[in-house]
């Protein structure tokens, strides 16, 4: 089975289409490490397919946890199997595409008859703030990817990048990041690929994709608090209101 995987390069196009955001959540979609606006990923905590054994079936509804003990549940499209692989081009029924040496995969791809089940759903068992992998599709060549960010059953948004798979075994697959700027409110994520380079609309799923481990992000956001500058600030103009308010009461 040929295999391939995603390289992010200045000519791939990553765009943030069909968002439906849920409340107040402010998601930040983050690729190869960062956005365009330079924010990086922060993550940790992770989750190791090589838990699930390496180049194992990984039966649908699976559950494995992260190394600070968040669940983590797989369903995959088809409600069939997925499976493991581990990358190494080297090794008889292993993956050789561009994630690093050694590294442990999770792929949609049923080790019984070779046949993709299009997503990949991750359920965890307490919402978290960021998620991120890298990725790549099966066989080489052009394809969008497409991630859904769930909050319960509200779809918060929906987020597709496009990529170039090739064999190069370099650790230069594509990293895909959500946060949630707001809080842990991210309880699941679902992951697909489809065979159009370009086409936001495309239909046509890709013939299986795989992701190295899982980091997430789930202590909590600080960024709402507000800093003591802000709050000495606040505490000025709620003085000067005040003084205000009394003189124009002597005035009267």
């Amino acid at each position: 089975m040929r295999k391939a995987i995603l390289i992010f390069a200045a000519s791939i196009a990553i765009t943030v289409m069909g968002a439906t955001l849920a409340s107040a959540d402010n998601l930040d979609f983050i690729t190869s490490g960062q956005n365009h606006s330079g924010n990086q990923f922060v993550s940790n905590d992770t989750v190791y397919w090589g838990n699930l054994g390496v180049n194992a079936s990984v039966p649908n509804g699976t559950t494995v946890w992260s190394a600070l003990n968040v669940a983590t549940t797989i369903t995959f499209g088809s409600g069939g199997s997925g499976s493991t692989f581990v990358e190494d081009p080297s090794l008889s029924g292993s993956w050789g595409g561009n994630f690093a040496p050694g590294q442990n995969l999770l792929t949609d791809i049923n080790l019984s008859g070779f046949t993709s089940s299009g997503t990949i759903s991750l359920t965890f068992g307490k919402g978290v703030t960021g998620v991120g992998f890298q990725m790549q599709g099966n066989p080489y060549g052009m394809f969008n990817a497409e991630i859904g960010v769930y909050d319960g059953g509200t779809l918060m948004g929906e987020f597709f990048g496009t990529g170039d798979s090739n064999g190069n075994e370099n650790n230069s697959a594509v990293f895909f990041g959500v946060s949630d700027l707001t809080g842990a409110n991210i309880t699941s994520i679902k992951i697909a690929a489809y065979n159009c380079y370009g086409e936001p609309n495309c239909t046509g799923t890709y013939p299986g994709f795989a992701i190295n481990h899982l980091s997430l992000n789930d202590a909590p956001q600080t960024s709402g608090t507000p800093e003591p500058a802000s709050l000495a600030l606040l505490g000025s103009g709620l003085g000067m209101l005040g003084y205000l308010r009394r003189r124009l009461s002597v005035r009267k």
